[in-house]
């Protein structure tokens, strides 16, 4: 179970999984919030913490997928998946 301050943890590892799929977190939270706000409380929750920050070790700095274990991997998924809108310059 987790003890009291698990979930005020920071989160530096969704910044850089996101940087390395290639999907600005600046620029998802002004399309649209609310996907990345769940990313953020995924992440704050993650037991995975210690091996996500092995495999961004050792990943390369551009990747295709987020790794199986990664609780948003299917969010970024959809996030890469989505063409940029052409008026407002967004992916969302």
């Amino acid at each position: 179970m987790r003890g009291p301050n698990a979930y005020h943890r920071p989160f530096p590892r969704l910044g850089e999984m996101m940087t390395r799929l290639a999907l600005d977190p600046v620029v998802a939270l002004q399309c649209e919030p609310a996907p990345l706000g769940v990313a953020v409380q995924r992440c704050q929750a993650c037991p995975c913490d210690a091996v996500c920050g092995d495999w961004l070790a050792r990943a390369a700095a551009q990747i295709e997928a987020a790794p199986v274990f990664c609780p948003n991997a299917e969010l970024f998924a959809a996030l890469r998946g989505r063409e940029p809108a052409a008026d407002a310059g967004c992916w969302l």
